[in-house]
């Protein structure tokens, strides 16, 4: 089954001018080439598509300075093999920055981030972006995952957390669960508490 994965990391309110260039440029030092503009849409059933814009690249690096916006615009990159699509999204009254790839694409682009681990690129870019929580899961809708770092000890289950490869800088509550199930791994300056098919070349 080709699962989708999505990597979110919310972004701190208002307007942050080059943050966009500063992401396109950490993903280019880690051998993420940027390929096309696309715009992130929710799909109806609480998912992200991918849908063909007018806009353009440069339009795409612009729409991650904006604290918000009547599109959310990124882009489409090739690490390798590895296909993957990153770009803002707003759900509800959150904000975030996505990362979208296949299972398929998994392996190929943990191998192809050049320097370094998938976990490493997803540091670097909280780094640059100052994104205030990062939640990396597969088979989850956006807003199963957002309810996911909503949640308090009393609505957290082991069973809740199937899908959930990875997190970092998130609530007590869901570390201490997600302990449960996996060990605390390091990337750049971020702790993960990571599963083992999250690291499938280590």
């Amino acid at each position: 089954m080709n699962m989708l994965h999505l990597v979110w990391m919310t972004l701190p309110p208002g307007d942050a001018p080059g943050r966009g260039d500063r992401i396109r440029q950490a993903l280019h030092k880690f051998g993420v080439e940027t390929q096309t503009a696309v715009a992130l849409v929710n799909d109806g059933a609480d998912g992200v598509s991918l849908c063909e814009t007018d806009a353009t690249l440069v339009d795409a690096v612009r729409s991650f300075d904006k604290g918000g916006g009547s599109e959310d615009v990124g882009w489409r990159a090739r690490a390798g093999e590895a296909s993957l699509a990153i770009g803002p999204f707003t759900f509800g009254q959150r904000r975030g920055l996505l990362l979208r790839f296949q299972q398929s694409d998994f392996t190929e682009l943990d191998s192809a981030v050049r320097g370094g681990r998938l976990l490493d690129l997803i540091a670097a870019i909280q780094e640059v972006c100052g994104a205030r929580e990062v939640i990396w899961a597969r088979d989850m809708n956006v807003a199963d995952l957002i309810e996911m770092l909503e949640a308090d000890g009393t609505e957290i289950y082991p069973g809740d957390l199937e899908h959930v490869a990875a997190v970092a800088e998130v609530g007590e509550d869901l570390t201490e669960f997600m302990e449960i199930v996996g060990s605390t791994i390091s990337a750049g300056s971020l702790s993960f508490v990571a599963r083992r098919w999250a690291k499938p070349n280590r």
